[in-house]
């Protein structure tokens, strides 16, 4: 389980960063399309908050089902 929460402790990070660099360049193309204040009031935020918990969802999910494998994959114990 500690092993779990190492995972998590630096992937999490990682992804809520990427979510944020993504929705940055999101912001900055939709921009320099011409977008004005109702695309970001409605739209943008709404995509922002899915692609923050779909991304926040895929890593725990990735890294949870990684540590499931590896823990039923262990080898047996041998006698001495």
């Amino acid at each position: 389980m500690k092993k779990l929460a190492y995972r998590l402790g630096y992937v999490l990070p990682l992804a809520v960063f990427g979510v944020f660099v993504l929705m940055i360049l999101l912001g900055i193309g939709t921009n320099l399309a011409g977008t004005n204040d109702p695309f970001y009031c409605n739209v943008y935020c709404k995509i922002g908050v899915g692609i923050f918990i779909a991304g926040v969802a895929l890593a725990i999910l990735t890294q949870v089902t990684a540590w499931i494998h590896e823990s039923s994959h262990k080898p047996p114990h041998l006698p001495a």
